[in-house]
């Protein structure tokens, strides 16, 4: 079963898994919990406690890679707790495809995991912010309340934060560490936060064409192909077998298999039906249906009925 540690605090979610885990209880916990979280907040932070012994049906490993792919760029950082040797190594094993900062620890240190996150928000964002309320209660010459606390304020923090010296991502990640911390005492109360309009406490897009100087990837090379073909060969080799368990790294690498050979997006793929392979008039071919919602149509992409994984074209690994 999933259970939530603790009422959401900002855009932490902490989730306890014990006994065996199910599709129901990502369905109606986890799964509400992170969505909600991101009505409110572009990240969330996810603290996942793994009692001893737990265990996940495949309907419950299913839904934790079908909602990963669906947010992959939506975690902000996470961390998780646990004493399970093989999930520990797993994690550090594929850590580096996640698109964020993952941390482990032991269930005995479960505080430090807590202190750590509270350690951040001070000193990555809450010493910046204090800063410039000291500023401005010079400014203003008065002394200043948590009614203060509104959208002009917040726009002012903004233009303090870009002072020609830090660099956007790091302004980025001290507004980041703020603006939790400030929903969290307007959730008890004790500040105004209003959530629509003009005067909305946080402007939708503090940090508007940011990515515009980013420089996009670069193709792999011939070498970099085959050498990516052959470890998704290896890493895809057991569900040839009637013996793998569909864990979810066996699935996502199933999944980014069909990507790369369809050139698919990930939201039609995880979205496809149990009658998404179709009749092709050609023997030995099959025809993948897809759902497009941007053009609110089916695309066809005719596939080969083989196992072999020989080769990839010269899209990006990172085409899903």
């Amino acid at each position: 079963m999933l259970q939530l540690l603790q009422p959401t605090t900002g855009n932490i979610v902490s989730i306890t898994a014990s006994g065996t885990v199910t599709a129901e209880d990502y369905e109606s916990v986890l799964i509400p919990a992170i969505e909600e979280t991101l009505k409110f907040h572009d990240k969330v932070r996810v603290l996942f406690q793994l009692e001893t012994n737990t265990g996940f049906t495949a309907g419950a490993v299913w839904d934790d890679t079908k909602f990963g792919l669906s947010h992959f760029f939506s975690f902000e950082k996470f961390a998780l707790v646990s004493d399970t040797e093989w999930l520990n190594n797993t994690v550090k094993v594929v850590g580096f495809m996640i698109p964020c900062p993952v941390r482990l620890f032991a269930l005995a240190d479960l505080d430090a995991a807590r202190v750590a996150t509270v350690v951040a928000y001070c000193l990555t964002g809450l010493r910046s912010f204090l800063d410039y309320l000291l500023i401005h209660r010079v400014a203003s010459d008065r002394t200043l309340t948590l009614d203060d606390i509104n959208r002009e304020v917040i726009a002012a923090y903004l233009g303090f934060l870009d002072d020609g010296m830090a660099s956007t991502g790091a302004q980025r990640s001290r507004y980041g560490h703020v603006k939790p911390v400030l929903m969290a005492l307007g959730q008890r109360g004790l500040i105004p936060i209003v959530t629509e309009g003009d005067e909305a406490t946080f402007p939708a897009n503090p940090f508007p064409h940011s990515h515009r100087k980013a420089k996009g990837e670069s193709p792999l090379t011939l070498a970099q192909r085959r050498e990516f073909t052959a470890a998704v060969k290896t890493a895809v080799s057991p569900l040839l077998t009637d013996s793998a368990a569909p864990t979810a790294e066996l699935l996502a690498y199933a999944l980014l298999v069909v990507a790369l050979h369809t050139g698919r997006n990930l939201t039609p793929l995880l979205e496809m039906g149990t009658n998404c392979l179709r009749a092709h008039p050609r023997d030995n071919m099959v025809f993948l249906v897809c759902y497009k919602r941007r053009g609110n149509a089916a695309t066809k992409v005719p596939l080969r009925e083989e196992k072999a994984i020989e080769s990839i074209s010269s899209a990006l690994s990172t085409v899903a």
